[in-house]
């Protein structure tokens, strides 16, 4: 059990770590605290004074859920900023759904993809994936065509974090030379990691290729799937 004497006494001398773990001590009401929305917040705001960004991505979501603060888009908004100002990633993605889909604030899709590229690039699989579907799909909306390789690029980055979707998706465009060279030898590697989580896709895929050329030698080429 945590020593939450010391933990709220750091708090206390306003050590932003201590401030955080006295919040979500409160909020989940673990052993040793009852559970309390209203401390959870006082300590999460304490942290956000000092410019923690995940205590500022805490407040954020509770304006923009309401939970135990009035629900309001426009200081969630500006709370993620501050929140991704100051590295956070996951704030950066919620920016980024927040001006893709207008929610909460005006639609800004090119807006939206420069945060959704913002959070990729701290390695937020989340961000990855869906950056690599715009990138291969394009978003008309924002001026963005199609771009296959930086969709290749960006599944690729995801799946080395082991998300088993991108290791489809990237062994299914070494398969067929989608926005990469076919390389068998990639596409059965990567096939073969998403078919050992489990990956249904994977292990179709896998032997569809013991029993049909590849792309680089008769032209054939297998669509990759979500």
């Amino acid at each position: 059990m945590k020593n939450w004497d010391d933990i709220l006494a750091a708090a206390e001398a306003g050590d932003a770590e201590a401030q955080l773990t006295a919040a979500a001590g409160y909020y989940a009401g673990e052993e040793g605290l009852e559970r309390d929305l209203d401390r959870a917040i006082a300590w999460t705001r304490k942290a956000a004074e000092q410019g923690h960004p995940e205590a500022l991505f805490r407040l954020a979501y509770l304006h923009k859920t309401g939970e135990g603060v009035p629900r309001n888009s426009a200081a969630s908004r500006e709370l993620y900023e501050k929140a991704a100002g100051g590295g956070s990633a996951k704030a950066r993605y919620n920016l980024a759904v927040m001006y893709l889909t207008g929610d909460g604030v005006e639609k800004d899709p090119a807006r939206g993809l420069s945060w959704l590229e913002a959070a990729a690039e701290t390695g937020f699989v989340k961000a990855q994936l869906l950056l690599a579907r715009f990138r291969v799909s394009g978003v008309p909306e924002a001026g963005i065509e199609p771009d296959l390789a930086q969709g290749a690029r960006w599944y690729l980055s995801a799946a080395e974090a082991g998300n088993v979707d991108a290791q489809v998706m990237i062994g299914s465009m070494y398969m067929d030379g989608v926005g990469v060279p076919a390389n068998r030898e990639k596409a059965m590697s990567w096939l073969r990691a998403a078919a050992e989580q489990g990956s249904q896709q994977a292990h179709y895929a896998l032997r569809l290729m013991t029993t049909l050329p590849m792309a680089e030698e008769n032209g054939y080429a297998f669509p990759p799937g979500e």
